[in-house]
């Protein structure tokens, strides 16, 4: 068995495809955006790797379960993407110690759970998403309305909810039930990809932090 897909309503998710041409009639790619969110367990690292010639195999850890929850959003062209959100469970986590939080160049909330909800999502879309898209789309000469596709998640408000003051920008949700199904475009490699390219930073700078462990203990050739 893998995965939920068995569970997933595929009749509703291919209504709702049949539907959406008409949902985004009026709106050119560029004005269609999509977002969701993804849990980053920022210090895990790989459970596989290969042995050195020194050792007859590599000893394991205890993964590591420290995470946040990343939102990204993007427009369906790629050409607009807005600042990451990261929520954390710290109000101000030490490493932001003496790092002025507004300098960062992703957005930093917190929340007990480590999850999105309705306050932080509210003002995602409010504070966030919609003065940042129209003011691109206005740089692109472009109409400053648009489309944002979400799936119905409980941690999202309502439609009439998400809606700009002078009703340009608004949303729209995918049904109940159909993730697993992968018609969402953050769902088809977007998210993955910037977990993956995270990962591999990471693991660069392990390896370099442990060359450099490496070359202070070996003797010198002076020595």
């Amino acid at each position: 068995m893998h995965g939920e897909k068995a569970s997933a309503d595929s009749g509703v998710a291919e209504d709702f495809q049949q539907e959406f041409p008409s949902f985004i009639s009026g709106y050119s790619l560029d004005q269609i955006f999509n977002c969701d969110e993804t849990g980053l367990y920022y210090r895990c690292l790989p459970d596989k790797t290969l042995a050195s010639a020194f050792e007859k195999r590599a000893e394991g850890r205890k993964k590591a379960k420290d995470h946040v929850t990343a939102n990204a959003c993007a427009n369906l062209t790629g050409s607009i993407k807005l600042p990451l959100l990261f929520i954390g469970k710290s109000k101000r986590p030490r490493c932001f110690k003496n790092t002025y939080m507004d300098s960062l160049p992703v957005i930093y909330r917190n929340q007990k759970n480590v999850w999105v909800n309705t306050e932080i999502f509210s003002s995602r879309f409010h504070d966030q998403f919609v003065p940042y898209v129209q003011r691109e789309l206005k740089s692109k000469s472009l109409p400053p309305k648009a489309l944002l596709t979400l799936d119905n998640c409980s941690a999202h408000p309502e439609e009439d909810v998400l809606v700009s003051d002078d009703g340009l920008v608004i949303v729209k949700f995918f049904p109940l039930n159909v993730t697993s199904l992968l018609i969402q475009p953050m769902n088809q490699g977007v998210l993955e990809s910037m977990k993956r390219r995270y990962k591999r930073s990471l693991l660069q700078d392990v390896l370099l932090s442990e060359d450099l462990i490496d070359s202070t203990t070996l003797p010198s050739p002076l020595q």
